[in-house]
C-alpha cells in the first residue's frame, strides 16, 4: 500500500479509526481506547507518523528526572518546576491499512483507519514533548519516573 501523506500539516486535525470501526459516527460501548479518535497530526518519525493526544503538566527536577502529573494530585508538587507537555502517540505505518486525506459528512479532516494491534491500541510507543518549545524539545524517556519518586525528593 502506498503511504501517501501528501498535504499532511502539522496541527491538522485527523480522524484515526479502528480497522474494526462499525459504529462511526457513534462509539463503542465497552471500556477501553474508542474505536474513533479526533487528534491533531504532529509529524513523522522514522516508522510512521504522530499524534498529540493531550497537554498535561510534567513536573521536572534538576537532575533532568521527569514525571506527568496526575490531575488529583497537582496541589502535591509545590516546590517542583513544573512544565506543560504534549503526550503524543506514535503511529507506526504496518498499522496503517488504508486512509482518506477527504474526510466525510461528518468531518472534512483526513480519516486513518489502523490496527490496534499494540495492547488494543493503534501506538508502538509514546513521547512527550515540551509544549511551548520552538524547536520540538523532547523529555528523555529515560528519565520518566513515577509522579510519587519526583514528590518524595
Amino acid at each position: 500500500m502506498e503511504r501517501d501523506f501528501q498535504g499532511a500539516v502539522k496541527g491538522t486535525e485527523v480522524i484515526i479509526h479502528s480497522e474494526e470501526d462499525n459504529l462511526y459516527p457513534e462509539f463503542w460501548e465497552r471500556p477501553g481506547i474508542s474505536n474513533w479518535m479526533k487528534l491533531e497530526f504532529w509529524g513523522f518519525y522514522h516508522n510512521g507518523f504522530e499524534v498529540v493526544l493531550s497537554i498535561e503538566s510534567a513536573a521536572v527536577v534538576d537532575d533532568g528526572h521527569w514525571a506527568i502529573e496526575p490531575y488529583k494530585r497537582r496541589d502535591e508538587a509545590i516546590n517542583i518546576n513544573k512544565i506543560k507537555v504534549l503526550q503524543i502517540g506514535r503511529i507506526p505505518f504496518c498499522n496503517v491499512i488504508d486512509y482518506h486525506m477527504n474526510g466525510d459528512e461528518y468531518y472534512r479532516s483526513p480519516h486513518i483507519y489502523c490496527r490496534y494491534a499494540n495492547d488494543g491500541m493503534p501506538y508502538e510507543g509514546f513521547v512527550a514533548e515540551i509544549a511551548d518549545s520552538p524547536y520540538g524539545e523532547r523529555l528523555n524517556p529515560q528519565l520518566e519516573v513515577k509522579f510519587d519518586d519526583i514528590v518524595s525528593t
